[in-house]
C-alpha cells in the first residue's frame, strides 16, 4: 500500500447549481447535465496541465500544480459551459497543503475550495487570497476582494475574492456568507478611497495656492473662505459620485453593474486622476511648495554672508494692514495688529525695521512690492489683513522678497479675540525665522509679553492710537486721551495705555494748544506712571525722551535717552528717525533763538 504524500497544490471543486431540486423533477435531464458538464470539464483539465481527481455526484475535484493555471482553467470551464450547458456551475479555488494517499485527496486545500465553491454565486469563481495572491501580477485576469469569510469546519477567516470577466456575476452578498471587511472591500473596488486621497490632496494644493493667485489677481478676502467651503461640500458629493460611478469603454456605468464588473479597465483608468503616481506628485508639489521657498531663502541668504555681497539681508518693511471685516469698521484694530507687529519685530536687534509713518504713505498705493523695496531701501515687505466678526479674528499675512517679488510664506490665523497677542508674538517670529534673524532671550521675554489681560482695555487702547495718528489737530489728541483713560480705568496696569497718555498730552502742550503749568504737570503724572509700572520698555523710554525735548526743551537729557535706546536697538528706524527729528528740532530751535538774540541787540 503506497504511503501518503503531503504536497501544496490548487484545487479547484465544481458542482451545478439546483441539480438536487433538479433530481427531484427530472431525473434524466439532471444527468444529461452532469455528463456534459464532465465532458467540458475533463478536457479542460488537462489542457491547462491539471489532473482530473475525483467526481461526487454533481461535483468534481481536480488538481494543479500552478494557480494561474486553475484560474484559467475554471474562467474557460465557465466560457463554455454558458455556451453549452442548460445549467450555471459554481466554482471554488484554493492554494493549500494537501495529502494525496491512492486516489483519493484530502486536507485543508481540499476543505477549504469546497466551501468556496458551495459559496459561489452561479456561474461565478471563488478564489482564496493564496490563489489571489500568486496570479496577482496577470494583468490579464482580475479579481476582486469581497471580504473575510468564515466557513464551515474551517478555524480561520477566509479572504475571499470573486474572479472578474466578461460572463461571469456581478457577487451577491448574502447573510450566509458571513463576510466580514466587505465594506471597507467595496470602498477599495470602487476606488472611494483612491478618490477621497486625490481630492483632499487637490484641496489642499488649491488653498496653497490661493496666496499666490492674490499676487496677480485681486481676489476678495472672502474668496478663501468660498473656496473652503466649496470644498468642504464638495468631498461628500466627490465621494458619492465615486461609490456609484466608474469610467469604462461604454463610458460612465454604475459600479454595482454587470458591465462595472465585468469592465477591462484597470483601477487607475476607471477612476481617472486617482493613479498612486497622481497623488504621490500632488503631495511633492504640496511639499515643494513649503521647503522650495524656504531653501531658496537660506541658500540666498548663505550666498550673500559668504561671498559679502553688501546687501541688508535682514532688513523688513510692514506696510499698513488691510481692514477686511464686513463693516469696514476695524481700521483700528488692522492698524493695532500691524503696529504691533511692527514694534515686535524692532525690538530684535538682528533687524533693520522701517517706521510705521515711513510706512504709511504706501497705505493706498498701487505701486509693486518691488518699487516700495527700492524706495524705502529694504530686501523685504510685509502685508496683510485683519478681519473681525463678533469675538473672533483672522489675521493674514505675506512676506515677500522685495527685489524678486518672490510669495516666501504665507499664513492665515483664524482665533478667538483673546488670541490676539499670541497671533502677533507668532506672526513676529515667525518672519524673524524666515528672515534667520536671531532673537535674544530678552528678546524673546519682550515680544511674548501680554500688555493687558483686558480685551476691553487693549481694544479701547488701539482707538486711542488710531485717534493719535490721525493728525495733530486737538480734537484728535482728545479723543485719544478719553480712549487711552478708558483703558486705564479697566485695567490701571496697562503701561502702554498710561505711554499713550502721556504722548498725547504731550502732544497738545507741544503744539501749544494747553501750555499751562498744570497740563504740564498731568502730563508728568502719566509718564510716571509708565516708568512705575516698565521703566525698561522701550516705549517708555521713548516718551520720556520726547518728554524732556518737547516739554523741557532738555535736549542733553533727550538725547541722551536716545542714544542708550539706539545702542540697544540699532536697527530700529523708528528711534532713529525720532532722534533725526529731534536733531533737526534743535538746529532750528537754536537757530530762530540766535535771530532772535541778533534783532534784539
Amino acid at each position: 500500500m503506497p504511503e501518503a504524500t503531503r504536497q501544496l497544490a490548487a484545487i479547484m471543486f465544481t458542482d451545478i447549481v439546483g441539480y438536487t431540486a433538479l433530481m427531484g423533477k427530472d431525473s434524466d435531464k439532471a444527468l444529461e447535465i452532469v455528463r456534459i458538464s464532465k465532458e467540458i470539464q475533463k478536457p479542460l483539465v488537462e489542457k491547462h496541465n491539471g489532473k482530473w481527481l475525483k467526481e461526487m455526484g454533481d461535483g468534481a475535484m481536480a488538481q494543479f500544480s500552478s494557480a494561474l493555471d486553475a484560474v484559467n482553467c475554471s474562467i474557460e470551464i465557465q466560457k463554455t459551459a454558458r455556451a453549452e450547458l442548460d445549467a450555471k456551475l459554481r466554482i471554488g479555488i484554493h492554494l493549500g497543503d494537501v495529502t494525496v494517499e491512492e486516489d483519493d485527496v484530502y486536507g485543508d486545500g481540499v476543505n477549504v475550495a469546497a466551501r468556496l465553491e458551495s459559496i459561489a454565486d452561479p456561474g461565478g469563481i471563488y478564489i482564496s487570497d493564496a490563489i489571489e495572491k500568486a496570479i496577482r501580477g496577470q494583468a490579464d485576469v482580475q479579481a476582486k476582494f469581497l471580504g473575510e469569510i468564515h466557513l464551515k469546519n474551517v478555524a480561520y477567516g477566509v479572504r475571499t475574492y470573486a474572479v472578474q470577466g466578461v460572463g461571469l456575476p456581478v457577487p451577491e452578498v448574502k447573510d450566509e456568507k458571513e463576510l466580514s471587511g466587505h465594506f471597507i472591500a467595496e470602498l477599495q473596488r470602487r476606488g472611494v478611497l483612491r478618490v477621497g486621497a486625490t481630492y483632499v490632496v487637490l484641496s489642499l494644493l488649491l488653498m496653497l495656492l490661493v496666496p499666490y493667485t492674490r499676487l496677480v489677481i485681486n481676489l476678495p478676502q472672502w474668496s478663501t473662505n468660498a473656496l473652503l467651503i466649496v470644498l468642504i461640500v464638495g468631498l461628500p458629493i466627490a465621494l458619492y459620485i465615486a461609490w456609484n460611478y466608474e469610467r469604462s469603454p461604454e463610458g460612465f456605468v454604475r459600479t454595482s453593474s454587470k458591465e462595472s464588473w465585468q469592465n477591462p479597465y484597470s483601477a487607475s483608468q476607471r477612476k481617472p486622476l486617482t493613479g498612486k503616481f497622481i497623488i504621490v506628485g500632488l503631495v511633492l508639489v504640496i511639499l515643494a511648495m513649503y521647503v522650495y521657498p524656504r531653501y531658496i531663502s537660506s541658500t540666498e541668504a548663505g550666498n550673500r554672508v559668504d561671498t559679502g555681497v553688501s546687501v541688508v539681508d535682514k532688513s523688513i518693511a510692514v506696510i499698513p494692514f488691510k481692514d477686511m471685516s464686513p463693516k469696514g469698521d476695524q481700521k483700528y484694530l488692522a492698524d493695532g495688529v500691524m503696529e504691533a507687529i511692527l514694534n515686535h519685530l524692532a525690538k530684535i536687534k538682528d533687524l533693520r525695521v522701517i517706521s510705521r509713518n515711513t510706512m504709511e504713505m504706501y497705505r493706498e498705493s498701487n505701486k509693486s512690492t518691488p518699487t516700495i523695496a527700492s524706495e524705502v531701501g529694504v530686501s523685504y515687505i510685509l502685508e496683510g489683513s485683519v478681519q473681525r466678526y463678533a469675538d473672533n479674528v483672522r489675521i493674514t499675512v505675506q512676506l515677500i522678497e522685495g527685489n524678486t517679488d518672490q510669495h516666501l510664506w504665507s499664513d492665515n490665523y483664524d482665533r478667538d479675540l483673546t488670541d490676539i497677542f499670541a497671533i502677533q508674538t507668532e506672526i513676529a517670529k515667525s518672519v524673524a525665522e524666515e528672515l534667520r534673524a536671531t532673537i535674544t532671550s530678552r528678546e524673546q521675554a519682550v515680544i511674548e509679553s501680554v500688555p493687558t489681560s483686558d480685551l476691553t482695555a487693549y481694544d479701547f487702547y488701539l482707538k486711542g492710537v488710531d485717534y493719535l495718528s490721525r493728525s495733530i489737530q486737538l480734537e484728535d489728541y482728545r479723543y485719544a486721551i478719553q480712549m487711552f483713560e478708558r483703558a486705564v480705568e479697566i485695567d490701571p496696569n496697562f503701561t502702554l495705555a498710561w505711554v499713550g497718555l502721556a504722548s498725547a498730552s504731550r502732544g497738545i502742550y507741544w503744539y501749544h494748544y494747553d501750555r499751562s503749568e498744570e497740563h504740564l504737570a498731568q502730563t508728568k503724572q502719566y509718564l510716571d506712571k509708565a516708568i512705575a509700572l516698565d521703566p525698561e520698555l522701550m516705549e517708555v523710554q521713548l516718551e520720556t525722551g520726547r518728554y524732556y525735548y518737547h516739554c523741557k526743551l532738555n535736549y542733553p537729557r533727550a538725547l541722551q535717552i536716545l542714544e542708550k535706546l539706539k545702542s540697544e536697538y540699532p536697527n530700529n528706524d523708528q528711534l532713529h528717525a525720532t532722534l533725526a527729528g529731534f536733531i533737526e528740532e534743535w538746529v532750528n530751535f537754536k537757530r530762530l533763538l540766535s535771530i532772535w538774540t541778533m534783532r534784539f541787540h
